[in-house]
């Protein structure tokens, strides 16, 4: 079996130094290590797109997510949308720890 290019998953990382002011639109995959000022929306899973966000670092300015999200970092602006959205016991959201939620709690590669 080939593997055409349209199989290979496009992963957007902002990495930990990295501060981004603009909106982020995921196109596939995206894991944030740094800072998205301008908040994440994250689309709907389908053949032709992944839909899926890694927080890890800091997302401000709110998250729109219709796919799948797993937070180990900080939201500050809420969480929307009809996604799958896990949360780690040490999260935050809008200054809650994520064992306080009452959400699906996000494992990650540690545990």
């Amino acid at each position: 079996m080939t593997r055409t290019e349209s199989c290979v998953p496009l992963v957007q990382t902002i990495g930990p130094e990295e501060s981004v002011d603009n909106h982020v639109t995921v196109q596939d995959h995206l894991l944030v290590l740094g800072i998205v000022n301008g908040g994440v929306d994250v689309p709907e899973n389908t053949v032709d797109r992944g839909g899926h966000a890694v927080i890890r670092g800091l997302c401000a300015g709110g998250l729109m997510n219709r796919g799948e999200v797993d937070v180990f970092g900080m939201i500050v602006g809420g969480i929307s949308g009809d996604g799958q959205t896990r949360v780690a016991p040490d999260a935050m959201v809008d200054g809650v720890r994520g064992r306080d939620l009452g959400w699906e709690s996000a494992v990650g590669p540690e545990a």
